[in-house]
């Protein structure tokens, strides 16, 4: 297994002044820096001290760019978790999963056998809880939810075979049969400031180039020749004059046949490249059934992005992960709201994201994502919410604890949410 060293992270555009404290509170020995440059990311790896010493002959309101003096030639190595070599790397490496940061493989780092697996490595959690949170309980349990939201971890298909009966009969016409298919999205890669231009939305039997999204499978009736499926464009800061809620209708028969054509407006970036995701989310009776996502650039008009690699560089329009398989199971019902958070700018050192909604009641959902900044990446927000009840657990003051996490994080949730919750209960 990866010894994988936990690092605090920074965006190589923020101040010095930001930086500084950002890296003194985290405590940790190592320090990650993302910066892009046109369409291409790089990353760093920094011991703290030297981060620090670095700091201090630049002034607060300059960038961790100026003052770590940041260019291609000097970039680290990247590795994805899932696809990391157990054997020692030459330099520090720094580990991604997708779009998350999970820490730095310091050079000649030897696996260990007791250290971190993968799923466990990428949340980079703190120490242990103490037996007494960790343990039975209402606060184990929801410190151990808590750790499972964080680190992001689904519950793996059960690859159970079909034997489904609908409606209470076994009659051939009504044994569940499954329809398998893989997400499919048509984009440009670039587009100019104010481009108005189409996202194409369908299915596809096998993976579509370019997509990141995995199959989904739907459990239906032998008897249903022709459904629908509700789709929600995910595009943070595009204009979309029909909405971003769609309904694609598909026949069993050909179910690659039918595609839907959305119209969006890409978001003024002045004179700055902006990196982002177009991403959509398939719904079968109002259950979410699969994924799809392609990276998109915005770049100035009559420019040429920067693009050039230098061997260490990730080329942001390049295909993302494949994701995962869903499977959705006949007569489950839908829950009264489903909420997607979706992070577009793939930037693990900001705490942008967008939220969508999506409910069978009849209420009144938002017609665009809406658009929340936490004030902090997530990872950190996480750290603050379990070390805040290791604390107040040892000083006898969980219940004050819990009632001040609650009001922190309903505070950095979108208002647009609160009506929502009433409308549905």
């Amino acid at each position: 297994m990866i010894p994988i060293t936990r690092a605090v992270l920074l965006d190589a555009r923020q101040d010095v002044a930001s930086a500084r404290a950002k890296v003194v509170r985290s405590g940790l020995a190592q320090v990650a820096v993302r910066r892009t440059e046109g369409i291409v990311v790089f990353w760093y790896a920094f011991d703290t001290q030297d981060v620090l010493a670095r700091f201090k002959g630049h002034d607060d309101k300059a960038s961790v760019r100026q003052a770590l003096n940041l260019h291609e030639p000097n970039a680290n190595p990247v590795q994805d978790a899932g696809a990391a070599d157990a054997a020692p790397v030459n330099t520090n490496t720094v580990i991604v999963d997708g779009p998350r940061f999970i820490g730095v493989r310091l050079a000649g780092a030897l696996p260990e056998p007791d250290s971190l697996d993968h799923a466990d490595a990428q949340a980079a959690p703190p120490p242990p809880m103490a037996a007494s949170v960790s343990g039975p309980g209402s606060l184990g349990r929801m410190v151990r939810k808590l750790r499972s939201l964080w680190t992001g971890r689904a519950p793996a298909s059960t690859g159970e075979p079909w034997g489904d009966t609908l409606a209470g009969t076994p009659a051939a016409s009504q044994i569940a049969t499954v329809f398998t298919a893989y997400p499919r999205l048509d984009t440009p890669a670039t587009v100019s400031p104010r481009q108005q231009f189409k996202l194409t939305v369908g299915l596809a039997s096998r993976p579509d180039a370019g997509t990141a999204g995995g199959p989904f499978s739907i459990g239906l009736a032998a008897s249903v020749a022709r459904f629908s499926l509700d789709v929600l464009v995910v595009a943070d800061g595009f204009d979309m004059p029909a909405g971003g809620r769609h309904r694609l209708d598909v026949d069993r028969a050909d179910p690659y046949a039918k595609t839907i054509d959305v119209v969006l407006v890409a978001p003024d970036s002045g004179n700055e490249v902006l990196l982002t995701t177009i991403s959509v989310i398939y719904f079968f009776d109002n259950l979410p059934c699969g994924t799809a996502a392609r990276r998109i650039a915005v770049v100035p008009a009559g420019t040429q992005a920067f693009s050039a690699t230098h061997g260490n560089g990730q080329l942001w329009t390049r295909a993302g992960a494949p994701g995962g398989a869903v499977t959705v199971r006949p007569g489950i019902a839908a829950v009264d709201l489903t909420v997607t958070i979706s992070k577009p700018d793939g930037n693990p050192a900001t705490g942008r994201y967008v939220w969508t909604f999506q409910s069978p009641h009849a209420v009144a959902l938002p017609a665009l994502p809406v658009t929340r900044d936490l004030g902090m990446e997530a990872h950190e927000l996480g750290t603050k919410i379990i070390e805040g009840i290791q604390n107040s657990e040892a000083q006898g003051m969980v219940e004050f604890e819990i009632g001040g996490l609650g009001k922190n994080i309903a505070d950095r949730m979108p208002l647009e949410f609160w009506p929502l919750l009433r409308a549905v209960a």
